[in-house]
């Protein structure tokens, strides 16, 4: 199962911390361009696929998981829109370290957010 990480998404980056930030622009693309190979689903649906003892739950060919780390104020403000354009769904995940006011961080949390279906998968957890 293919899962990409970004964390913070700004055209304000240099070699210092290029390793973990996308522009707006690519970031546009690299989900425009996973969408012509892939099928972008939910954690939530990769685990209720693994955990389902039935065969009741399916995913589809070709899936990959969308993730965002550390709660930059960007996954929201810059990657929400773009994914919800394309119908992707993204999962965020907010450090609890961060959640006591750290700028552009938001409070600790996991969330899913089903860019389609409009509906927020939310809950305290720690990574």
């Amino acid at each position: 199962m293919p899962i990409l990480l970004y964390h913070h998404i700004s055209d304000d980056f240099d070699s210092s911390n290029a390793i973990s930030i996308i522009s707006p622009r690519d970031f546009r693309l690299h989900m425009t361009a996973i969408k012509t190979q892939y099928t972008p689903i939910s954690l939530r649906d990769y685990v209720d696929f693994v955990k389902c003892r039935d065969g009741s739950k399916t995913i589809p060919t070709n899936p990959i998981i969308i993730t965002f780390d550390d709660g930059y104020s960007s996954n929201y403000e810059v990657a929400f829109p773009i994914l919800k354009e394309l119908e992707n769904p993204g999962d965020y995940f907010c450090s609890n370290q961060y959640s006591r006011g750290y700028k552009g961080k938001r409070k600790g949390e996991l969330f899913t957010l089903h860019m389609g279906a409009g509906k927020r998968d939310a809950g305290q957890r720690s990574h």
